[in-house]
This record gives structure tokens, C-alpha cells and sequence, in this order.
């Protein structure tokens, strides 16, 4: 397992800790994936921090000066370092999108009669 770099904070240290284990258990770690990776720790840092704070104070504010309701910039922030995250982990091989799908093969069992039907009377 590559070292944890130095820059990473402590919510994106334990995160390489909790996943890097893993990834190297399944041979998706390697040295060339350190930055990826430890990109992926730093945007769930920024992700679990925002949603912290939305948490905290709501996903609207009232601004200081003029008392306006707007959206709260914690959910921008959250939403952005989702996206990096799902970008890092579709890079290392690991997220939904980058998984092999498993299609579901008809056999005779499955098809229906009215398929049959279309089958037998289609005109060549």
C-alpha cells in the first residue's frame, strides 16, 4: 500500500485507511493510483464536511447583510466533491457505472407465447 500523503486531513486520512486496505485486497492499489486515490479521499473529506454543516445550518441561509434566504454554499460544495468522488472511484474500477453489467439471457422458459407467436409468423 502506497504511504498516506502528508497533505491529506484527518477525515481524508482515515478514509484512505478504511478503503485502501481493500483496494489492495483487490488488486486495484498500485503506486500509479496514489494521486486518483487520494484525490477520492480528499473530495469525501470536503463531501462529509459540507454535509456536516448542512446538516448544521439547513440547505438555505439567510445572508448577514441582507437577511435574504439563498441556498446555502455548503451544498454546492457537497454536490461538487460528490461528483470528484464518483470521477476518482469510476478511475479505480469502483463505482456503478464502471462495474460490468449483468444482463439477464431469455431461454425458452422465459419467452413469452405472444414472443413465440411474433417469432413463428414473421415474414422473411
Amino acid at each position: 500500500m502506497p504511504e498516506c500523503p502528508a497533505h491529506l486531513d484527518d477525515e481524508a486520512t482515515a478514509e484512505w485507511h478504511r478503503m485502501g486496505p481493500q483496494l489492495l485486497k483487490e488488486k486495484r492499489m498500485a503506486p500509479v493510483y496514489k494521486a486518483v486515490f487520494a484525490a477520492y479521499c480528499q473530495a469525501w473529506s470536503r463531501w462529509v464536511h459540507a454535509e456536516q454543516m448542512i446538516q448544521q445550518h439547513g440547505e438555505v441561509i439567510k445572508t448577514p447583510t441582507t437577511g435574504y434566504v439563498v441556498q446555502s454554499p455548503f451544498l454546492q460544495i457537497s454536490n461538487k466533491a460528490y461528483d470528484n468522488m464518483l470521477k476518482a472511484l469510476t478511475e479505480l474500477g469502483l463505482s456503478p457505472s464502471s462495474q460490468s453489467r449483468v444482463t439477464e439471457v431469455k431461454t425458452p422458459a422465459t419467452v413469452s407465447r405472444l414472443e413465440e407467436f411474433i417469432a413463428k409468423t414473421k415474414v422473411s
